[in-house]
């Protein structure tokens, strides 16, 4: 199986207020986004496509340097389904059969959480593959690239969850942990992971 893992990281962080919350202080002085990227190359699932939009020049300067691919994404502002559009249609430009999704503000999913997603997906590569934490969805999942006309029609700030709503398109679960559901897209959840204010680098 031939797979690629996409991160977004176009949206606006509206929810983070004046704070681009993927630019922020995460670790080691690494931003958010930087780590993210980080644990997805690290995850060996294949080349890394980052869409970027909203700051995309700045996204970039955090990156620079990683082994990842970036992916313009000038619909961002029309809701996170175009990003997934962008990376997608980028991943099986490449030759992959089918994609892993991570948000940009998820720096807690690391390799670990990854490879148990991954070992589902290749034993299920024509099914999407759907992480949870208990009943929580979680991060990574896995969407195999027969859904490219799904995902191409999809409209709005749903996302790939939608996906998963039609009995036609078979999903299969895997329990992994609460990091996996851990987005870090508000003031108070910046600073209950760091212990720091949004305004302190």
């Amino acid at each position: 199986m031939s797979s690629a893992i996409i991160v977004l990281a176009a949206g606006r962080s509206t929810r983070m207020g004046a704070s681009n919350k993927l630019l922020l202080d995460w670790e080691d002085g690494a931003p958010i986004v930087r780590c993210v990227v980080a644990n997805a190359i690290a995850g060996d699932c294949g080349p890394v496509f980052v869409v970027v939009g909203h700051q995309a020049e700045a996204v970039a300067a955090a990156l620079d340097g990683c082994d990842c691919q970036l992916v313009e994404n000038p619909r961002y502002p029309d809701g996170l389904v175009t990003s997934l559009q962008a990376g997608f249609g980028a991943a099986l430009a490449a030759g992959a059969d089918g994609a892993f999704v991570l948000l940009g503000d998820m720096p807690l999913v690391g390799p670990d959480i990854i490879a148990t997603v991954q070992d589902v997906a290749a034993a299920h590569p024509q099914q999407i593959v759907e992480p949870r934490a208990g009943d929580k969805p979680a991060h990574p999942v896995w969407l195999p690239a027969r859904l490219s006309d799904a995902i191409g029609g999809l409209e709005g700030d749903m996302g790939a969850r939608i996906l998963g709503k039609s009995d036609e398109l078979p999903v299969v679960t895997v329990q992994v942990g609460e990091a996996a559901t851990a987005d870090i897209d508000t003031p108070e959840a910046y600073c209950a992971a760091t212990g720091r204010p949004t305004g302190a680098h």
